[in-house]
């Protein structure tokens, strides 16, 4: 259906688009039910989805420019997708919940679980064993945020 390249831009495209949404509902009006306690742990969500696309962008950039990553890039993808992975283990899912009914589910099932096999995938990437792939997992992910970003609902925090 889609070339490799334009499946990652595609991909991309939607990362960053559901990222700017997030950033437009977290800086709507103010939400009486988050305490702030919920908003401060929230952040470690916005931070997660932040270093992801950071990783992503790399990513794809770097892959359609030159077909490849080299080992130093691996090792920045590497350490993006870690620190999205360490704050995503810190959002609690209450707090997640608050946002959207099935934001949980969906952010540890796809999200986090898609961190883990990629992060995986780079290791053995670095180490000569594998070729990099993207998860089905953040796949999927990025297919339910992108329908259901204009339902989570997040108060301005920063």
């Amino acid at each position: 259906m889609f070339d490799n390249n334009r499946r990652k831009h595609i991909i991309a495209t939607t990362v960053i688009f559901g990222i700017l949404l997030l950033a437009l509902a977290f800086y709507s009006a103010s939400f009486s039910s988050w305490s702030d306690e919920d908003k401060s742990n929230i952040i470690h969500f916005l931070n997660s989805l932040e270093a992801n696309g950071q990783a992503h962008m790399l990513m794809t950039s770097r892959t359609s420019a030159r077909g490849e990553l080299s080992p130093t890039e691996i090792e920045q993808v590497l350490a993006l997708r870690e620190r999205a992975l360490e704050q995503a283990l810190l959002v609690e899912d209450r707090v997640l919940e608050k946002a959207h009914r099935d934001l949980p589910h969906h952010f540890r099932q796809d999200y986090q679980r898609g961190l883990e096999a990629s992060i995986r995938n780079l290791k053995g990437v670095r180490s000569g064993s594998a070729q990099i792939q993207e998860s089905h997992q953040l796949e999927s992910w990025n297919h339910w945020i992108s329908i259901n970003k204009h339902e989570v609902r997040i108060p301005r925090v920063r």
